[in-house]
């Protein structure tokens, strides 16, 4: 095509036929490069063409809701579409929204303050995909972000998540599911069943009815792998549907439909039980 200077138009890629047993495509589903080995060699061979820029993600803009807030801790709930934490192509995020928000709030103090007080500190100690909706938790000092870091990796923090799936899977009503996932060195951000060297991944659901047409599910994941729950969704071996809106694993929608609903976890400075919930859909 160069040497006849012919001028490139578009390229594409789509998938036909069953999914890879590692992988999940869709049939017929327009899948871009691969940032491994086809994004680099494409991004050469166009320098100096006219030909349409990559798209990225942008992250949406909307107000934070503070669910819950003490001197130790906040917890918020995440609108679908935000970042947890800044990434390259957008800055704003829960985590640059909460440092704002302690950055105005330590302006505005009087000198009557503690040394503690002088030693701000905000960090979230989890994450949750842009994609997906919920609760987050936030330490505001190094002591309490060791201690909730700690629960979590002791699995002692209990998450609830609801989803609606493209369609009612064909499977038992409730069970538990566990493939062992990896990311794929390739092609980020996107995740495979690798049952030799994957982490260990497991979820228990249970369908709880339909609404249109999409089966309505409660996720409890008991592992906190990347992309856990919507691979463990839409993956043959798994649920065999994805969640309803999933541009990875499924198919674009108005918003992926996966919120994390609940929390559970012990404060670390109180020591009380604390739980939140927040609906969405």
């Amino acid at each position: 095509a160069y040497q006849n200077s012919l001028r490139p138009v578009s390229m594409a890629e789509f998938w036909y036929g069953a999914s890879p047993k590692t992988e999940v495509r869709r049939d017929g589903m327009f899948y871009p490069a691969c940032r491994g080995k086809c994004l680099p060699i494409l991004t050469f061979m166009l320098q100096g063409l006219d030909v349409e820029r990559e798209r990225h993600e942008h992250a949406v803009s909307q107000p934070l809701e503070v669910v819950y807030e003490d001197q130790w801790i906040i917890v918020v709930n995440k609108p679908a579409g935000m970042k947890s934490v800044p990434g390259r192509e957008s800055r704003l995020s829960v985590q640059s929204l909460l440092e704002e928000r302690m950055s105005k709030e330590k302006s505005a103090l009087t000198d009557n303050m503690t040394n503690r007080d002088n030693d701000f500190y905000v960090k979230l100690v989890h994450r949750l995909d842009m994609d997906t909706s919920g609760l987050l938790i936030a330490a505001k000092d190094a002591a309490t972000y060791k201690a909730l870091q700690q629960q979590f990796a002791r699995r002692e923090v209990k998450k609830r998540y609801v989803a609606l799936l493209e369609t009612m899977p064909m499977c038992p009503r409730s069970g538990t599911i566990s493939l062992p996932l990896i990311a794929d060195p390739l092609d980020r951000p996107y995740q495979k069943v690798d049952s030799e060297r994957g982490k260990p991944a497991v979820t228990d659901y249970v369908i709880t009815g339909e609404t249109n047409g999409h089966a309505r599910i409660i996720l409890t994941p008991h592992t906190g792998r990347t992309h856990q729950l919507r691979l463990h969704c839409s993956h043959a071996d798994g649920l065999g549907t994805p969640i309803l809106g999933d541009r990875l694993y499924g198919h674009r929608s108005t918003r992926m439909f996966l919120h994390a609903e609940a929390i559970t976890f012990t404060h670390p400075v109180t020591g009380r039980q604390m739980r939140f919930e927040r609906k969405e859909f």
